[in-house]
């Protein structure tokens, strides 16, 4: 009898010895994703610096008149002569869009239940991919019959390919801050790898930087731009 006693609770702390050993190897929960027990996350950045190679303007027309359809036709020979004017730089039609058209009334100044005309008001936008050609749209610009100039913004056109380079230099960072805080300096296996695409942008971001080596007599300097990559990544020691 006691010999049976004995032999069950034998058993029953095997058991329950087994049960504990396989929990404590056993994956664990992390952002709601099963981890290895023995493993690492660490975030790894690239960046990559370049020049810009394109740039975007918008400017904006806008035209009054007393009467609706004299201001909507003043507006559009206003637009089609801007229009001219960059074609003469050799900007292709499919590179000049507008990204705006409004029209609403003007009242009196001094009575403002008065109306007395009606304003138009035309947003294009353009690129420009031969930047040596910069300085001169702009001058040709402000000599024309525009009213406002929203700004420029200088851009890359392969930036996904410079995006991937980024990714690389993320990874091999990532890489570098595993080896280093293993305990035996390396790793076995590269469990996962996630993306970050903060504040949900694009996956690349262009970021302005101050003009620096930038040789040239012009106003407007392009400077460079610097594209970042972000990732997260988990390692299996």
């Amino acid at each position: 009898m006691f010999k049976k006693i004995t032999v069950s609770l034998l058993a029953l702390v095997l058991g329950l010895t087994a049960m504990l050993s396989l929990q404590t190897t056993s994956p664990t929960l992390h952002a709601n994703v099963m981890l290895p027990e023995q493993s690492i996350t660490v975030s790894g950045q690239g960046q990559i610096t370049a020049k810009p190679d394109m740039a975007t303007i918008t400017l904006g027309l806008e035209t009054f008149d007393a009467k609706l359809e004299k201001a909507t036709t003043n507006n559009a020979e206003k637009s089609n002569n801007i229009i001219n004017l960059l074609h003469d730089f050799n900007i292709a039609k499919s590179d000049i869009k507008t990204t705006g058209y409004y029209v609403y009334p003007r009242f009196c100044a001094t009575n403002y239940n008065t109306q007395i005309g009606h304003i138009v008001s035309n947003t294009i936008t353009f690129d420009v991919y031969n930047l040596q050609n910069l300085d001169a749209i702009i001058h040709k610009l402000s000599t024309a019959d525009i009213n406002s100039l929203h700004g420029v913004q200088f851009g890359i056109s392969n930036k996904a390919d410079l995006y991937n380079q980024a990714l690389q230099q993320a990874l091999a960072d990532a890489n570098q801050k595993a080896v280093h805080l293993l305990p035996n300096g390396g790793y076995t296996s590269v469990y996962s790898i996630v993306e970050n695409t903060p504040f949900g942008m694009s996956p690349y971001q262009i970021y302005p930087l101050y003009a620096r080596d930038y040789h040239h007599d012009g106003f407007v300097h392009q400077g460079e731009l610097e594209i970042t990559a972000n990732i997260t990544a988990t390692y299996v020691f």
